[in-house]
């Protein structure tokens, strides 16, 4: 990974500009072509260094709620359950927490309160384990930019 990779993980870690070409406008900013700017983000994606692009918004905004869930999983069934959960469009997040209580931290957006219940009862059906469902009582954003052209050095959180 050279200079001109971090400074393009720089400019995608603070979103697309909105308009026809966006790789276009960000590859000016990284003093590189089009073409460039794109194989570079497919040579970082396939490398594991991006593992995403793809646009947030706020599901309440839009009618959705969302909810943090977790379930204990014996070790031997993790790889059954995990794909079991993430067989589901409505699961964004799933990781595996070092954890006695729950194990499998995942979650979940969908269309309002009875979507959200439904999707997690469905989860318990698909994966064949108990679903704790933590529903939020407020919601906190935090952004956390790293500045890659100096070294991977975290800038703080913003919010």
């Amino acid at each position: 990974m050279d200079g001109t990779d971090r400074r393009i993980l720089n400019l995608l870690q603070n979103g697309l500009p909105v308009c026809d070409r966006p790789y276009l406008a960000l590859a000016g900013q990284a003093g590189v072509t089009e073409e460039e700017f794109i194989a570079r983000v497919a040579r970082l994606k396939e490398d594991g260094i991006i593992r995403r692009i793809s646009a947030f918004f706020q599901p309440a905004a839009l009618g959705y709620r969302s909810t943090l869930c977790a379930a204990k999983v014996p070790e031997g069934d993790l790889d059954r359950v995990a794909a079991a959960i993430n067989a589901f469009p409505q699961v964004t997040h799933n990781y595996l927490r070092d954890n006695d209580q729950y194990n499998v931290w995942f979650t979940v957006i969908a269309e309002g309160e009875q979507g959200v219940s439904r999707t997690v009862r469905e989860i318990e059906r698909a994966a064949g384990v108990e679903v704790r469902d933590f529903s939020s009582l407020a919601f906190y954003k935090i952004k956390v930019n790293f500045d890659m052209e100096e070294g991977g050095r975290n800038e703080g959180p913003t919010g």
